[in-house]
């Protein structure tokens, strides 16, 4: 999904900033990185799947009740 490519590009781009980046600065950006903002979108990405899935169960649902409403009116 284009959320993983998101999270693959992020981590790539981490990967190549930690070989080349020192100092005070890069240790506290790794660490937030690693320790907030990673989890979180690994949390987001989670969501988005999960609302996927039951987004399509309400909408199968809608269409087989839709179906069941109209099936009393359709000529045999």
């Amino acid at each position: 999904t284009a959320i993983n490519q998101m999270q693959q590009q992020m981590k790539r781009s981490l990967s190549a900033l930690q070989g080349n980046w020192i100092g005070h600065g890069s240790e506290a950006f790794f660490s937030e990185m690693n320790d907030k903002v990673l989890p979180a979108t690994n949390r987001l990405c989670k969501a988005l799947q999960d609302a996927n899935k039951i987004t399509k169960q309400i909408a199968q649902l809608l269409q087989q009740a839709e179906q069941d409403a109209a099936a009393p009116f359709q000529a045999q």
